[in-house]
């Protein structure tokens, strides 16, 4: 199985003063089946924060291994075009890209869809 991470899980899992670092990396830990994609502007994300927060030195080591380490991929593009951000409470109908696609027809737009409920984030 393949997960999207997110630059916030990722400054969770380097920064030990971090609110979320135990949590993210006893997951981190716990599942050895998972590989991570992370993409590019993830990738530029976190290492602007973790410079922030933590220096120069550890954005580069962090960088470093990410590159290395093969459980990580850093693409180009994701796989999805567009994501909905959608409230929690949001019916199952309303939760299907199928609406998406079907206000999209006649744009001549090709996109891939990717509906996410609010507590996702």
């Amino acid at each position: 199985m393949q997960v999207m991470i997110d630059s916030g899980a990722l400054l969770a899992l380097v920064d030990r003063r971090d609110q979320h670092h135990t949590a993210a990396a006893q997951f981190v830990r716990d599942q050895h089946a998972i590989s991570y994609v992370v993409l590019e502007t993830i990738f530029v994300e976190t290492m602007t924060l973790v410079k922030a927060r933590l220096g120069g030195q550890p954005a580069i080591t962090l960088g470093e291994r990410l590159m290395r380490r093969s459980s990580l991929k850093s693409v180009r593009s994701a796989s999805y075009d567009l994501l909905l951000v959608v409230a929690d409470d949001t019916t199952p109908k309303r939760r299907r890209s199928r609406l998406a696609y079907q206000a999209l027809r006649g744009t001549a737009t090709a996109v891939d869809v990717l509906v996410w409920p609010r507590q996702m984030f």
